[in-house]
């Protein structure tokens, strides 16, 4: 992780379109999104979308995402490996989340699960737990709601993705 933010933060630091692109991520998105649209990037930073592409076409080389090119009318996008609020918050120059930090990020990536206002949400819902092999007979545990969906898995891969 400390390669991945030490190349990170070099890109920001020789580059003024990637500060540029950067700083807008950090601005702009409060809640981290999974997809970001090439010609709104360009449109929010008054860069071109060919310097927002370069910009995201060095992002993929460090393994911040992947860069999709829009084919058959579908727009040019990056697809982000990593919560988009933590990208931009490394390279602006900040650590790694503590745990709270963390305890913080995962609020905010189930905040749409939680509603505290519902009493059927403070509830225990059924849960279905999936033992992970670790190795040497070890195994940790994996619980999710009965009625998880592709996107929840999708969710805990990029949140395990961070370590």
């Amino acid at each position: 992780m400390k390669d991945f933010s030490r190349k990170l933060k070099q890109l920001v630091l020789r580059s003024r379109e990637a500060e540029t692109l950067v700083r807008f991520l950090n601005t702009r998105y409060t809640n981290n999104v999974r997809v970001s649209h090439v010609d709104l990037m360009a449109r929010k930073t008054g860069l071109t979308e060919r310097q927002v592409r370069d910009v995201l076409q060095q992002m993929q080389s460090i393994g911040v995402g992947s860069l999709k090119l829009g084919r058959r009318g579908a727009r040019t996008r990056f697809e982000w490996e990593l919560p988009v609020t933590e990208v931009s918050r490394i390279a602006v120059g900040d650590e790694l989340l503590d745990d709270a930090g963390w305890e913080e990020l995962e609020k905010e990536w189930f905040a749409e699960a939680l509603d505290s206002d519902d009493e059927a949400s403070q509830a225990e819902l059924p849960s279905k737990i999936f033992p992970v092999p670790l190795g040497g007979g070890r195994f940790a545990r994996l619980e999710l709601p009965e009625s998880y969906s592709a996107r929840d898995v999708e969710k805990v891969r990029q949140f395990l993705a961070l370590f």
